[in-house]
Formats: C-alpha cells, sequence, structure tokens
C-alpha cells in the first residue's frame, strides 16, 4: 500500500480508538471533571488523527506522474542470452545478443492500473470535497445574513441584527461577528449572550472548531471523525458554560438557563459558534452547569488522560506494525543444513569440528545476509532497507576465539552464547545486533523446513548447536561501507593489426543494494516512476523504458529498482547499445532495493543506451523503477 496511506490508516486507526474512549465516557467523564477538562482533552485526539497524516513529496510526486497522461511503452523482443562457456565473462553474452538484435513488436498506449494511486486519488477528492462543502457552507452562510452594519461593537466583536437566524452565532477568525437574532430580547439577555461569546471569542473556540472541521475533512471516510465533531462541538458549550456561570449564584444560573432555552434553535455553519443543542444536549448543559468541580481530580485526570492518548497510539501503531507469522522468505534467518549428510555431520560442520566427510573442518557460515533495522534478513518478500551486512556462523564453544568476550542471551527458555570476533567487537553492544540473536534463535527453534526438499529436525539441530556452540558475528558492515554485490569488466573483440581480434575493455558492469547512501546526483533521466512489466514467456518479451539514454565518457547508467511486488517479486533488465546495436549486457532475477550499473569504456562513451525489462515469475505486475546517468 502507499505509504501515505498506510500512515493514514494508522492515525485514523489510533484516532479512532481514543475518541471512542472519550465518546463512550462523555456522560461520566463530564459530570467528574467538567465540561472544560473534557473540551480539551480532545486535542490530544485530534493530535493522534494528524499524527501520520505527512504527505510525502516523492509519493505525490510520483502520483502526479501516475495520474497525467498514459505512460507510452514500446514491446521488444528480446533475446535470451546462452550460458556462458566455462562461466566465462560476459563478451560471450554480447555476441550472443548482437547474433539476434532486438526488433520493435509494437508501440502502444498503455494505461498503467495502480491500485494504490487509484485509492490516493479517491482519498484527495474526498478531502477536497469535504473541505469545499465546509468552506462553501461558511461562505453562503456570511453572505445571507451579514448584508448591513454592525448595530454596535462589543469587546471586539462586531455586533450584527437579522431576521436571518433565530439564535446567536459568532463568526469571523480574525475579526469576530456577532450575528443576533431581530426578535425581543431583554437586556439582561442580551447581557448574558455577549458574555457568552465573549468567552468563545477570548478563548479562540473558532480556531479549535476549524482544526476539527480540517481533521474530520481529511478522514472523511471514517464516521468516528464526524461523531468527534459533533461530541467537540457540545463539550466546547459545557466549557464556555463553566467559565460564565462560575462565580453566579443560583438565581444566575436559573435565568442564564432560561435565555439558553429561548434562543437555543439555531443550526449553525461548520465554522461557526451557535447556541443549536437537542433536548437532551440541553438537559446536560443545565444539570452541569450546577455540578462543582475539585480542581485536583481535574489535574489526576488530565495527567491520566495524556497517558492513556500516548498508550492508545502506542498500541495502534504496534498492532499496525505486527508482521506477519515470520518466514525464511519474509525475513526469517535460519542456519544451514545440508540434507544430503547426516545429523552428526552437520551439527560438526557447522561447529568448525572434524567428521568422517570433513577432517580439516573450519566455520560454516550462513553467508553474508543483509539485515533492517529490525533485525530481520532483507529478502524479495521483505524489501526493507538494509542498515547491515553481517557474515555470521557457529563456532564451537572449545575453539579459540581470540579473545572476544562473550555473551548470553535467554532465548525460549535456552541460553545462548554469542560474540563479535575482531573488527566486529566495536558492534557489540548494538541493539539491532543484539536482539538479531535472539530474533533468529526464537524462529530457529521453531524453524519447519519445506519437506519437498528433505525432512529433517531442525530444532534438534539448533538445540545442539545452542549446547555446543558459540554464535559468532565474524563480519559486521554498515550500510555506508557497503561494496557492490557483484562488479566485472566488459570485453570487447576488435581486430588487431595482426590480422585477428584482440580483447578490448567495453565497459564495467554492476550491482548494488539501495541504501540512503546511493544517492548520486542524476544528470540525464530516461525514466522514474511505475511500469507495467510483462512475462517473460520464452526469453524474447520485455518492455523498453524510456526512449534511451545519452551515456557521455566518465558517467555512469543507473537502473534503480525501487520496488516490485509480491506477485512479482523480481524481474529481468537488459541493456541494449542503440548505437551500436548490440546488447551489453542482461541480468535476471533483481529484486527490489537494487541498483545495476554500466560505465561504458572508453570505445562506447557517447553511446545512446536502452533499458528493457521482463520478468520470469508466473506474472507480470507493476514495478518503480528510476533509470538515468550520473
Amino acid at each position: 500500500m502507499n505509504a501515505f496511506l498506510s500512515a493514514l490508516l494508522t492515525a485514523s486507526l489510533s484516532g479512532t480508538a481514543a475518541a471512542l474512549v472519550l465518546i463512550a465516557g462523555k456522560k461520566r467523564l463530564v459530570s467528574r471533571f467538567g465540561g472544560t477538562w473534557y473540551y480539551y482533552v480532545w486535542l490530544p485526539v485530534l493530535a493522534l488523527f494528524l499524527c501520520g497524516v505527512r504527505p510525502e513529496v516523492p509519493a505525490l510526486s510520483q502520483m502526479k506522474a501516475e495520474l497525467t497522461a498514459p505512460q507510452q511503452i514500446t514491446q521488444l523482443s528480446v533475446p535470451a542470452p546462452e550460458a556462458e562457456p566455462g562461466g566465462g565473462a560476459n563478451a560471450d553474452t554480447a555476441a550472443t545478443f548482437a547474433a539476434n538484435p532486438y526488433a520493435i513488436a509494437e508501440t502502444a498506449t498503455v494505461p498503467l492500473p495502480d491500485i494504490g494511486a487509484l485509492l490516493l486519488l479517491i482519498y484527495l477528492t474526498g478531502v477536497a470535497a469535504s473541505l469545499l462543502v465546509t468552506a462553501a457552507g461558511y461562505v453562503r452562510f456570511l453572505r445571507r445574513t451579514i448584508d448591513r452594519e454592525p448595530v454596535f461593537v462589543r469587546g471586539g466583536m462586531e455586533v450584527y441584527l437579522t431576521s436571518r437566524v433565530v439564535s446567536p452565532v459568532l463568526t469571523g477568525f480574525f475579526k469576530q461577528k456577532l450575528i443576533l437574532p431581530d426578535i425581543d430580547m431583554a437586556e439582561d439577555e442580551l447581557e448574558l449572550i455577549l458574555r457568552h461569546e465573549g468567552v468563545h471569542r477570548r478563548r479562540r473556540d473558532i480556531w479549535y472548531k476549524a482544526a476539527v472541521a480540517l481533521v474530520r475533512a481529511l478522514h472523511w471516510f471514517n464516521p468516528a471523525a464526524y461523531w468527534m465533531e459533533r461530541t467537540i462541538g457540545e463539550a466546547c458549550e459545557y466549557a464556555c458554560d463553566e467559565a460564565v456561570t462560575k462565580a453566579m449564584a443560583p438565581a444566575e444560573k436559573l435565568r442564564y438557563s432560561q435565555m439558553i432555552l429561548h434562543v437555543a434553535s439555531c443550526r449553525t455553519p461548520a465554522l461557526a459558534l451557535g447556541f443549536s443543542d437537542s433536548a437532551k444536549q440541553l438537559k446536560r448543559r443545565f444539570l452541569h452547569m450546577n455540578t462543582p468541580r475539585k480542581a485536583r481530580r481535574t489535574i489526576l485526570a488530565s495527567l491520566l488522560a495524556a497517558v492513556m492518548m500516548v498508550s492508545v497510539f502506542c498500541l495502534s501503531t504496534f498492532v499496525l506494525a505486527q508482521d506477519t507469522t515470520l518466514t525464511d522468505k519474509n525475513g526469517g534467518l535460519y542456519t544451514y543444513y545440508n540434507i544430503s549428510k547426516s545429523m552428526e555431520e552437520n551439527i560438526a560442520n557447522t561447529l568448525g569440528l572434524p567428521s568422517p566427510d570433513n577432517p580439516s573442518p573450519s566455520v560454516s557460515v550462513i553467508s553474508k545476509p543483509y539485515i533492517d533495522q529490525d533485525a530481520k534478513k532483507v529478502t524479495n518478500l521483505n524489501r526493507t532497507e538494509p542498515v547491515y551486512q553481517v557474515q555470521i556462523g557457529w563456532k564451537s564453544k572449545a575453539a579459540d576465539l581470540w579473545g572476544a568476550q562473550v555473551k548470553t542471551a535467554d532465548v525460549a527458555g535456552r541460553t545462548v552464547s554469542y560474540a563479535f570476533l575482531g573488527e566486529a567487537a566495536q558492534y557489540q553492544d548494538d541493539p539491532i545486533l543484539n536482539e538479531l540473536v535472539s530474533k533468529q534463535i526464537a524462529f530457529e527453534l521453531t524453524y519447519q523446513p519445506d519437506p519437498r526438499y528433505g525432512a529433517y529436525d531442525h530444532t534438534a539441530f539448533i538445540s545442539a548447536l545452542i549446547d555446543q556452540g558459540v554464535y559468532v558475528f565474524e563480519e559486521v558492515t554498515p550500510a555506508e561501507e557497503f561494496a557492490p554485490i557483484m562488479e566485472s569488466t566488459l570485453y570487447v573483440n576488435v581486430p588487431n593489426e595482426m590480422g585477428g581480434v584482440s580483447g578490448v575493455e567495453a565497459g564495467t558492469i554492476g550491482l548494488k543494494k539501495l541504501t540512503r547512501y546511493t544517492n548520486e546526483t542524476k544528470i540525464d533521466e530516461t525514466w522514474s516512476g511505475r511500469v507495467q512489466v510483462n512475462q517473460d514467456i520464452d526469453g524474447g518479451q520485455g518492455v523498453a523504458l524510456g526512449n534511451g539514454i545519452l551515456v557521455a565518457a566518465g558517467q555512469t547508467l543507473a537502473i534503480d529498482i525501487k520496488e516490485v511486488t509480491d506477485a512479482m517479486p523480481t524481474i529481468n533488465v537488459a541493456i541494449w547499445d542503440d548505437t551500436a546495436n548490440t546488447a551489453v549486457d542482461w541480468m535476471p532475477n533483481l529484486a527490489s532495493g537494487h541498483r545495476y550499473y554500466y560505465t561504458p569504456g572508453e570505445i562506447d562513451a557517447g553511446h545512446r543506451y536502452r533499458v528493457v525489462v521482463s520478468t520470469a515469475e508466473t506474472q507480470g505486475d507493476i514495478a518503480d523503477i528510476d533509470v538515468y546517468t550520473y
């Protein structure tokens, strides 16, 4: 889901949870702590509704590009590269492509369906409509009611008389205007009305009400937002009544109540303050006016309310952030087990101990997984940004750990020994890596291998490793120091003076992880955004990204695969030299979070290059890709 919509949903659910608590307890809370407290305790709830509604400029820019004219997509026939003899360099691959060049099949205008962009468009349309209706109603009310000069000014408020309202209404953000019904009104009633509206003015309740209207517009799809708006409007009157009647005698409170009954009948627009109340609400207002409050209780209630709001937000965010069941596909780490060998041989080989099949053992390393900030492995289905690359494995407890300090962690009732070796020792207090130990062991103790690839007891295997071994970090590399995953030099054969051919350097091809540190300044761009990638059925289909791009001497062509989907977790990428009409390189099964790059050599600099994508997955889908030079 679009990151903005995900943040919006988080904010809406957390705000709703807090709002429902306050609405459900309204009668008891107002009775016990007063209307003023109940009115202002809604402010943190508004913050919850807004926390997460943070439009991200890249996301909105991308949406704008998606919702404009349809993308122009060129379908190309892409030949599949032949296997390189003996696993050699890519010269044979280039020759194979050159023998069977791309042929343009068709050019078509293809709409790119994207449910995320569609939902975002619907949401923004709803927000705009809600704000427009609110603003239009406010402007229409002012034009209909204020059509003459004020009759007098009181406390900075311009007071108007009109027959088009039947109860007092206070409006205006910077210059307040009080609109009174043109009816017979006793002098003391007018004085009470002016005192009531003066409290609204001093407290700037019109701004509060505008903030509530904004939140309701941002969450127009959520019924709780409308319920909250009505409840805050009611609480606003409770708070105002308390301020007006605080020092009144019982007889004065009675007269004040009679005034409210006399004028409380007008429906007001969203951005105005009026006396409109239901019979039940009026009854509650009169009851609350005569209920004394204790300041100490109110302060304590405020502290409890603040704790409640923070707790609700943290709980809702925690629930939304929970992953589905952890697997090796979505981030779970597990220790390699060779199913062709016995349990005893696997334990010995993993711990670096002698065994019949391995008399000269060494530590069996899991590999060098990339780890995210949640201490999970970055995979095709856990497409998060890596913060570390770690080389991890097991050593026997009898092994020389080079003076490393052995630490312990209690995981699922087991005591796990672990250590950071060599230069990795500087990370021994890193919270992510310490959590990695607990998270991996907890996962391994319940991990069930796929029986299609050989059945064995993984729990027994990992239990033996815990008993006999130490989990070790041999290397830790932070994201800012990531080396390329792969980088190689391409060669092309050219005629020489002897009548034969010589291999000449044609450029450098490479692959690296995308992190916040891979942010080179773009020189030119041929594609940025989403594209519908086709399934590569027979190795000959592909979609060209843009119309090609000129790569000058010293420049690098970058293909940033920013996001793919669960349905299509990998894509194939080919680079084609349009100038020479030959293939450069082809890289299959690339996942998101990778940059595939090419720096032409001297003989190919200044050529125009085209990037073509396809997928070997069971179906095609949308991918988010940038193609540019730097």
